[in-house]
């Protein structure tokens, strides 16, 4: 499992059309326009990454990407929960901390 955050200085609308831009490069779908944030999903079998399934969402003013690798018998769809769990759960730390900050 892989996962990064990242503050982003861009307007929503500038963070949405790189996120979609990334998107179409990369032969993803763009899945996610509410929860857990506006982005989008991908999977990978083989090439550069490591096989497995990403999240990759606009969450306020932070971009979370997480990767969860394939593991033997798994499925996308639930790599996917997964990651997409791992988002919500990862975003609701910071801002807790952010909180007592």
């Amino acid at each position: 499992m892989q996962v990064r955050i990242g503050e982003t200085a861009d307007t929503g609308d500038v963070s949405r059309r790189r996120l979609d831009e990334e998107a179409q490069r990369g032969g993803c779908e763009l899945r996610y326009s509410d929860e857990p944030g506006y982005g989008f999903a991908c999977t990978y079998d083989s090439g550069m990454y490591n096989p497995g399934s990403s999240v990759e969402v606009l969450r306020g003013d932070r971009i979370v990407r997480v990767v969860v690798y394939r593991w033997s018998g798994s499925t996308h769809a639930q790599r996917l929960g997964i990651a997409e769990k791992i988002v919500v759960d990862a975003d609701a730390n910071l801002s807790a901390y952010d909180d007592q900050s």
